[in-house]
């Protein structure tokens, strides 16, 4: 199909349900055919996200790619919760992801609304891969969030043993 033909904005919106669904050939063809890289989802919950917001919320490592390769923000802010992309893919454990962003010079320590980095997301929710790489990209392990808490403390708080081993043992 020639993408040329759509409006801008029907090629942003196209870009964002593919970077949803990972397919990174269609990613590929839109940001080609000239489809905004920094183009938002319009979602209500979480404020606007940006397409590579969404590849890394679902683990998409090729669509993510391919929106970093084409200039994509890789410390974007959601409108809401003023999270970056490293933030989603370390909350849902893609450290696939995570690896790739960190690479792109995402920054490790980003904070969003609460104060809390990456490795906070990582600690809470328990993934140990994401924050291991989080770790090795120079993620501070005693960023304090808005309430005082640490990554530690947030994994001692969630029953996360394999974490607190992690951000216990230097």
């Amino acid at each position: 199909m020639g993408y040329w033909s759509l409006s801008q904005e029907e090629r942003g919106r196209r870009l964002i349900e593919a970077a949803k669904q990972g397919a990174a050939e269609q990613v590929r063809e839109l940001l080609a055919a000239g489809a905004d890289v920094g183009a938002r989802d319009g979602g209500w919950f979480r404020g606007t996200w940006t397409a590579l917001h969404l590849a890394a919320e679902r683990g998409h490592v090729a669509a993510a790619s391919c929106l970093v390769g084409a200039g994509a923000e890789v410390d974007a802010r959601s409108s809401s919760w003023q999270q970056t992309p490293l933030h989603w893919a370390a909350r849902c454990g893609h450290a696939g992801v995570v690896r790739l962003l960190v690479g792109a010079s995402a920054d490790p320590n980003a904070r969003d609304w609460w104060g809390r980095t990456p490795l906070h997301r990582a600690a809470v929710w328990g993934h140990a891969e994401a924050a291991a790489e989080l770790l090795l990209a120079g993620a501070d392990r005693g960023a304090r969030d808005e309430d005082g808490r640490t990554p530690l403390d947030l994994a001692r708080n969630n029953g996360k043993q394999q974490l607190v081993d992690m951000l216990t043992h230097r």
